[in-house]
């Protein structure tokens, strides 16, 4: 279900992607610990693609997901809550300062692909004035040779948040999507 929710997902098809995760849901509440996982795994995802589905579908949920991950988690899991939590404050959902705590007990410094500040100055002076062609040509040299895959949250961050100033909500969510589910959320 999981392999199926996020190739749909990937594939631009999040009605689809539902059916999987209702499936999820549907076992956890029979007791399934797997599906639990599976749940609560796929819900930011889906979150995400579709955010007003969620907010339909389960409201307390959409508000609350980020409580289902582990207090406990390992430094991979603490990394990935980074990356999605930092993917939800650029699509404007950010998440509350609370959800953060846990990863004060992560490296507090991260290595990653950043791009030159001449760049990211000036895709953020580009979307702030609304010139929408020149942010996204900024944007795309921001993420560079390495994507959105080898890209600092940081630089996905200003990327996502430029996007969605200059009106591409939808483009700015599919590279959040894309960023989460190439770094195995």
């Amino acid at each position: 279900a999981g392999d199926a929710a996020r190739a749909l997902l990937a594939a631009g098809d999040p009605a689809s992607a539902w059916d999987w995760l209702d499936l999820a849901i549907s076992e956890a509440a029979e007791g399934n610990p797997s599906a639990e996982g599976l749940a609560n795994g796929l819900w930011p995802l889906m979150q995400m693609a579709d955010p007003e589905s969620a907010f339909m579908r389960d409201a307390d949920r959409a508000q609350n997901w980020w409580k289902t991950i582990p207090a406990d988690a390992d430094s991979e899991t603490l990394d990935q809550m980074a990356l999605l939590f930092t993917l939800y404050g650029a699509l404007g959902s950010p998440v509350p300062p609370e959800a953060w705590d846990p990863l004060f007990d992560a490296p507090l410094t991260v290595d990653g692909y950043i791009p030159s500040p001449a760049v990211r100055q000036s895709l953020d002076e580009a979307s702030r004035a609304g010139r929408k062609g020149e942010t996204v040509l900024l944007a795309l040299l921001a993420l560079g040779d390495v994507g959105t895959e080898g890209a600092d949250p940081a630089t996905l961050f200003d990327v996502i948040s430029a996007l969605r100033r200059v009106g591409l909500a939808e483009e700015a969510r599919a590279i959040a999507l894309e960023a989460a589910l190439g770094r195995g959320l």
